[in-house]
């Protein structure tokens, strides 16, 4: 196998483009996309400048060691963004560190999971951190497209891309939970409310509604009436309009919810059905 044009983009962003010599952080003269002496055909040194055409030669006769190392080592199947997650790796902690890191022995396992969090290991310095989670998250969503590969005529789920670590299904998930929240909280209000309450004060004002529900017709006859009925119990109409307005805007924002997971869900079936094996 050898690294893809996006595989390469995005290590070329990590790595960073340089077409004037430069030393890095432990004094090395580089130029390029990370390219220094040792690696043969070039070395770099003060004052020296390059194209963005020999940016890219240099690039492509780097990464050849990178995609050699992976394809010795690495003994189970690989997707195209799997490899190109394990170039990124191995381009910045060496042939010699990829070789006997934990990534390749649990891949060999074919422990995938195992093998995207191993990446996190190499976690020094500080600064290296981010890149890592980068790489692992490249790695895992390719991970998770060799499996949606083979699932496909069963259709995507919500659940598997909550398992892919999807952020908006997540998020729709954090709605819900909050929108459950606000109900068992509204519900809770009310129990505690109706516990101090006397039942022979219920039982009483459920007898004055019936009573008000046989004479609701002359009340709505003559206007002044009615509005005299909405004086006497205006508490009790602000609670209905408020009970009524919370359960609206709860199940708008739960079917809003729904439509995201829906569509998220949706647009990934899609892309899978336009991709070929």
């Amino acid at each position: 196998m050898r690294m893809s044009a996006d595989g390469r983009a995005k290590l070329m962003q990590r790595e960073g483009v340089r077409t004037e010599a430069y030393r890095d952080s432990v004094g090395v003269w580089t130029i390029g996309v990370g390219h220094t002496a040792a690696a043969g055909s070039l070395a770099p040194k003060a004052g020296m400048t390059i194209t963005r055409a020999e940016v890219d030669q240099l690039f492509s006769h780097d990464l050849v060691q990178y995609e050699d190392a992976i394809n010795s080592a690495v003994h189970v199947p690989l997707t195209q963004g799997q490899f190109d997650a394990l170039c990124s790796l191995c381009f910045n902690i060496g042939v010699g560190g990829f070789r006997g890191s934990t990534v390749v022995k649990l891949l060999n396992k074919r422990d995938y999971r195992g093998a995207a969090d191993a990446f996190r290991k190499w976690n020094k310095p500080a600064e290296i951190v981010g890149r890592r989670e980068s790489e692992r998250a490249q790695f895992v969503r390719a991970t998770y497209a060799q499996v949606a590969e083979k699932k496909r005529d069963a259709g995507l789920t919500a659940n598997d891309l909550r398992q892919a670590g999807s952020r908006t299904i997540a998020g729709s998930d954090q709605v819900k939970s909050g929108v459950i929240g606000g109900a068992v909280s509204a519900s809770g209000a009310v129990v505690t409310a109706a516990s101090n309450v006397d039942p022979s004060e219920v039982i009483s004002k459920v007898s004055d509604a019936a009573e008000q529900a046989k004479s609701v017709h002359d009340a709505v006859q003559s206007a002044p009436d009615m509005w005299a009925t909405v004086q006497d119990n205006w508490e009790l109409v602000v609670i209905a309009v408020l009970v009524c307005a919370c359960l609206y805007f709860m199940w708008r924002t739960w079917q809003g919810a729904n439509r995201v997971a829906h569509a998220r869900v949706d647009d990934v079936n899609s892309a899978l059905s336009e991709t070929g094996p």
